[in-house]
């Protein structure tokens, strides 16, 4: 072999050695041409949760019901998740604190739940379950979804200078995707979501001492999308004195609400609590959501309501404050009777406080007589209508008496005359027949 020939082969076997070498390099990605490679590390967590708002935002009025959000975990993985979500509560102005706010929720599609508020670095509420406390999660079954009604109410003493409100979702568990923040303005004034209201039917009939009592109308509508606490009392303001206990009476009646009585209150105020039956003071109704309730309460006025007292105003208030109240009501008090009609007499005539005039004394007249004198056994009845008639004996005496006076304001002379004249009268009747009879013998 030449030495040219053998360069060439040698170059020859050089070349076939490389391409071999290059199949050899790639068989091993060929192999495993069908096998998956190995997933490399992850931040996936196995729940998804959302926050989202309703279809309307409506702005939260401060003293009103809230707004409400949803919800919502999901469980991705094959074994249960524990899940323990907080609602955070970012304002645009001053920093939120405890009693500016309320926080509520509600199970939809979920194990019985409770909403409890918390305040500290940060604020807003916490989503439970239902009696536990706060360091407790939910257990999200496998590849399943729990979904809440989230409910946040800005009160009457929300800083005046937050106009908006943000919330976001934040899993203490730490093991959810947390998507969606919602976003609520805060509305100008302070509209509340119970409308209560007092009225009287006309016409308004004065109040009576001692009478009966007048009635009024009391009702409440619930606006809002929760049931809420009403605790009403009527505040009865007079003209004059204050009321005291005891110089009015007070009642209440369902009309179209639970069973109801009316309890009079005096303290700072008077008046009287509508309350749920065999309630105490301190009880309020529960209104539920979109409804209203009515009753009639009705107001008496003792004998012993104050004189001066000429009018008695009613309004209304709410110590659960979370109404507008509405009506107020004002009934005149009837003059106060100052003394009793005197009492008809039953005593006969003649008996009006004075002695009554007794009859004239008759006088016996028999010819010849002498002058009659009063017997002194003889009575005058002074307090009856009917006076004894005196007895009458014949006395020797000439000289002609004065009969005993007879309460009648009369003197007996003029009679005593009287009889005198008609004896005379008599005496000449009798001598002249006795000389007509001479005569005519």
């Amino acid at each position: 072999m030449s030495a040219r020939s053998f360069a060439r082969r040698s170059r020859l076997l050089s070349a076939t050695a490389l391409v071999a070498a290059g199949v050899a390099a790639l068989a091993p990605t060929a192999a495993f041409a069908d096998t998956p490679a190995a997933a490399a590390p992850s931040d996936a967590k196995p729940l998804t949760a959302t926050l989202s708002a309703p279809s309307t935002i409506t702005p939260l009025v401060r003293g009103g019901s809230g707004e409400s959000m949803t919800l919502s975990v999901t469980n991705n993985s094959d074994q249960a998740q524990p899940f323990h979500p907080a609602i955070v509560a970012t304002a645009t102005g001053s920093p939120l604190t405890m009693g500016t706010y309320t926080f509520n929720a509600a199970a939809i599609d979920a194990p019985p739940s409770w909403g409890g508020a918390f305040n500290g670095k940060v604020n807003g509420g916490y989503v439970l379950p239902q009696n536990a406390m706060a360091d407790v999660p939910f257990n999200v079954p496998a590849h399943q979804t729990y979904t809440w009604s989230v409910s946040f109410g800005a009160e009457e003493n929300f800083p005046a200078d937050d106009t908006a409100v943000a919330f976001t979702l934040t899993n203490d568990a730490n093991d959810s995707t947390n998507l969606g923040t919602v976003t609520f303005p805060i509305a100008e004034g302070a509209t509340k979501p119970l409308t209560a209201k007092l009225s009287a039917s006309a016409p308004i009939t004065p109040l009576v001492r001692g009478g009966d009592a007048e009635s009024m109308t009391l009702s409440v509508t619930n606006d809002s999308d929760l049931s809420l606490p009403f605790h009403p009392l009527v505040v009865a303001t007079p003209t004059g004195s204050p009321l005291t206990m005891g110089s009015y009476t007070f009642s209440a009646a369902a009309v179209d609400a639970p069973p109801s009585w009316g309890s009079g209150y005096q303290g700072n105020v008077t008046g009287g609590y509508v309350l749920p039956q065999n309630a105490m003071a301190s009880t309020p109704f529960d209104v539920p959501a979109h409804q209203t309730y009515t009753w009639t309460v009705s107001f008496g006025a003792e004998n012993t309501l104050p004189a001066d007292d000429t009018a008695v105003t009613f309004t209304l208030t709410d110590d659960a404050n979370h109404s507008a109240d509405l009506g107020t009501v004002s009934f005149p008090v009837a003059a106060a009777q100052t003394g009793s009609a005197p009492a008809k007499s039953t005593s006969a005539k003649g008996q009006s406080g004075t002695a009554a005039k007794p009859a004239a004394a008759a006088v016996a007249l028999s010819a010849p007589v002498a002058a009659p004198v009063a017997d002194t056994n003889t009575t005058t009845q002074a307090n009856n209508t009917t006076a004894t008639t005196p007895t009458t004996t014949t006395d020797t005496a000439t000289t002609p008496q004065k009969l005993a006076y007879t309460g009648g304001g009369t003197d007996s002379t003029p009679l005593i005359a009287a009889g005198a004249t008609l004896v005379a009268l008599g005496a000449g009747a009798v001598v002249y027949s006795q000389r007509r009879r001479a005569a005519k013998i």
